[in-house]
C-alpha cells in the first residue's frame, strides 16, 4: 500500500439494535482507511482492491462525499471532486471491486465544511463567529451543527448516496462544531441565528462569549439530535449498514484515531 497514507481506526462496537443484522458484531474486522486527496480521484480501483486483498483487509473506509463527492452527485450544493474525470463514478467503481473480493465498504462523509459557493447561497447554514465572520480554513467554510445544512440538506445528500450505493456503513468525520480548527486555533462559540435561538430556548440566556459548561452541553445535545436523524435515515434506507462517528449515542460504533501529529502528546489508545 505504498500509494496511500493508511490509518487503522479503533472501532468500539455498539450492541445490535432493533433486531437488525449487524455484521460488525459478528465478524473480525481489519479496516483500512485511504483518506483520499482530491487529486486521487483518478486512482486505479482494481490495483487498490488487489492490494487490500493481499493485506487481508476485509473492510475499506473510502471517501464518498461531503466536502467533495467521489461520485457524480446530482444534489444541489454538493459538488464532485474537481479532479474526478467527467463521467467517472470512483466510489461506485471501488464499491464494485471491493465487494467482488468480499471486502465491505464504509463510505466516508465530512459535512463540517463546504466550498464558498454554498456559503454565498446560504450563509445562515454556517458557523458565525462573535464578530459576525464565518469560520474559514484553507478556503472551506465551516457548517454549523444547528444550521439547515446539517439538519435538512444533509438528508438530501445522504438519501442520494444510500439509495444509489449498497454501502456497508457510513462514517462521518468532524461531527459537530469543533472547539478548535485544524491548526489548534480556538473557534469560540457559534453565534449564528440557529444557535442563538436554540441556546436561549435551552438555557434562557444568550450564547456566551467563551465556551462554558452550559454551552458545551448544548453542543453535545445538538450533535446527538443530528445523529438521531442520520441514524434513522441510514437504518431506514440500508438496514444492514453501520452508522459510525465519534459519539456514542445513536451510532453503531465509535471511531477513534491514533492522532499522532508531530509535537502532539501521545493519546491513550482505547481498547475494546
Amino acid at each position: 500500500m505504498k500509494s496511500f497514507s493508511l490509518l487503522l481506526l479503533g472501532l468500539l462496537l455498539a450492541p445490535a439494535l432493533r433486531g437488525q443484522e449487524r455484521w460488525w458484531m459478528d465478524e473480525p474486522i481489519r479496516l483500512i482507511q485511504t483518506n483520499l486527496r482530491e487529486t486521487d480521484s483518478t486512482l486505479d480501483v482494481q490495483r487498490l482492491a488487489q492490494q487490500l486483498s493481499e493485506y487481508r483487509a476485509n473492510v475499506l473506509l473510502f471517501n464518498m462525499g461531503g466536502i467533495v463527492a467521489q461520485y457524480p452527485t446530482e444534489v444541489e450544493f454538493h459538488y464532485p471532486s474537481p479532479h474526478l474525470p467527467e463521467g467517472r463514478d470512483l466510489f461506485g467503481e471501488m464499491l464494485k471491486e471491493a465487494h467482488a473480493r468480499g471486502i465491505r465498504v464504509i463510505g466516508r462523509f465530512d459535512l463540517s465544511k463546504t466550498p464558498k459557493a454554498v456559503y454565498d447561497a446560504h450563509p445562515e447554514w454556517f458557523f458565525k463567529r462573535a464578530n459576525g465572520d464565518p469560520a474559514i480554513y484553507n478556503g472551506l467554510y465551516s457548517a454549523c451543527i444547528n444550521g439547515d445544512y446539517y439538519r435538512e440538506h444533509a438528508k438530501r445528500i445522504l438519501s442520494e448516496a444510500l439509495e444509489r450505493y449498497e454501502v456497508d456503513g457510513l462514517f462521518f468525520n468532524m461531527f459537530g462544531n469543533p472547539s478548535h480548527d485544524y491548526s489548534g486555533n480556538p473557534m469560540g462559540p457559534c453565534h449564528c441565528a440557529s444557535c442563538q435561538a436554540r441556546f436561549r430556548a435551552r438555557t434562557g440566556r444568550p450564547v456566551p462569549a467563551t465556551e462554558d459548561d452550559e454551552y458545551r452541553a448544548f453542543l453535545a445535545a445538538s450533535a446527538r439530535e443530528v445523529a438521531a436523524m442520520i441514524a434513522d435515515l441510514i437504518h431506514d434506507k440500508r438496514p444492514k449498514a453501520a452508522f459510525l462517528t465519534y459519539i456514542q449515542q445513536h451510532t453503531d460504533g465509535i471511531m477513534s484515531e491514533s492522532n499522532t501529529a508531530v509535537g502532539r502528546p501521545l493519546p491513550l489508545w482505547p481498547y475494546s
